[in-house]
């Protein structure tokens, strides 16, 4: 398996699965149900998750406007590794943002200021 499928299947097809486990339901979970949990193993599994589905959601806004903007994308002069790096680190500063205003999110409903 090349590693541009690894990176598709990591972030297309174990994206929507964390997506389900960090959002339950419509809306902000209270974070010390999730991400500040009492329990050290599930805290790390929520913030994985949450990784996850904001990888998820970075990589399509990240992948449908490089589309919108380029018209398509020409990648017949790079390695298959190349390609995977691309698209393993291009959605990374999107990630970082969304993760952060989420927990905050979640942090904020804790406190109930939302």
């Amino acid at each position: 398996m090349s590693a541009t499928v690894v990176v598709l299947i990591i972030q297309f097809i174990l994206g929507p699965i964390c997506l389900c486990i960090a959002v339950p339901y419509i809306g902000f979970p209270k974070a010390s149900t999730r991400i500040d949990h009492p329990s050290r193993p599930w805290r790390i599994f929520y913030r994985i998750m949450l990784v996850g589905m904001c990888n998820f959601l970075s990589a399509t806004v990240t992948f449908i406007a490089m589309i919108a903007v380029m018209g398509e994308i020409n990648d017949e002069g790079l390695s298959d590794i190349s390609c995977a790096l691309i698209m393993a680190i291009l959605p990374i500063p999107l990630l970082v943002a969304l993760y952060w205003f989420y927990a905050r999110g979640m942090r904020m409903r804790d406190r109930e200021s939302i």
